[in-house]
């Protein structure tokens, strides 16, 4: 399908709309003549725009633009106040209207697969969110008011430009926190505060130091610190049963002798250490 037929939005009772697949390249206008939609997918076409005659499909719960061409977001997206769930991944943007910030109903929002530089601090007005995917950008920083997002309970940040993440101690029902494939040479120790933290991979990034506290998380059971620099690492990691994964692979090249704290490793036994290139080292010291 290349274009949709007038006679569509003559359905002044419609509410699901589903025009995923096709090789649609723009939206006409008289789609806002269809108010009664809640939900709507354009997923995989070929639009480069949306028209901002979409903000006046008010009662929209869902809308769905992924994997389409998309260059920029209608600034009348901020009408849709009853929207829970925007899928956007896999475009073009370069940028986010501060007008999301004005989707107050939303729990799921996803930005990934673009070519993102900043999130608007608008975000933090975001009060529902709880599922943001950001992975997949160019992203070199994140904005302080992040921490607001207060119902967030997973939060993609892999493969981007990031050297620092701000404290985020504050998203205290967080679950899932993936920040791979990044620059970061350093990890706060707010991330020792994440208590409802289960899984946290760090992998691909330039870390030299992990804070001991993350071991002793009390809901963490999977750890990925693969391909990293570590100069230090605690081995109390086995001493918490709680973890059914850790992955060192990589990582520990840079570790003299005398900073590997061998006198805990192995008290407990986890289901899986992964260490691939680096089992030797374990078996040698830590016996």
């Amino acid at each position: 399908l290349r274009e949709l037929p007038l006679k569509l939005f003559k359905l002044k009772n419609l509410k699901k709309l589903a025009c995923s697949d096709n090789l649609l390249e723009q939206v006409p206008n008289e789609i806002q003549n269809l108010k009664k939609l809640t939900w709507l997918d354009f997923t995989h076409n070929r639009l480069q725009i949306i028209p901002e005659a979409i903000g006046n499909l008010t009662e929209l719960v869902g809308l769905g633009l992924s994997d389409c061409r998309l260059t920029k977001l209608p600034y009348n997206i901020k009408n849709l106040k009853s929207l829970t769930k925007l899928g956007v991944f896999n475009n073009n943007l370069t940028w986010i209207p501060p007008e999301i910030g004005c989707l107050e109903s939303l729990i799921k929002l996803d930005l990934s697969s673009n070519k993102l530089q900043k999130i608007p601090t608008e975000i933090k007005f975001l009060k529902n969110l709880q599922w943001l995917n950001l992975s997949d950008n160019k992203l070199k920083e994140l904005p302080v008011e992040m921490s607001e997002l207060k119902n967030l309970k997973e939060l993609g940040l892999g493969h981007n430009f990031l050297k620092y993440i701000p404290d985020l101690s504050r998203l205290k029902k967080l679950v899932m926190l993936p920040i791979y494939s990044n620059h970061l040479e350093y990890i706060g120790n707010w991330i020792c505060d994440m208590k409802s933290l289960e899984k946290l991979d760090l992998s691909d990034n330039r870390l030299t130091f992990i804070p001991p506290g993350i071991f002793k998380l009390p809901k963490l059971n999977y750890l990925n610190i693969k391909n990293n620099q570590l100069r230090h690492i605690s081995c109390d990691f086995c001493l918490y049963s709680s973890f059914s994964q850790i992955d060192l692979s990589s990582s520990l090249e840079m570790i003299k002798d005398e900073n590997m704290d061998k006198s805990n490793l192995y008290k407990r036994i986890l289901k899986y250490i992964f260490l691939y290139y680096f089992i030797y080292y374990c078996n040698y010291y830590c016996c």
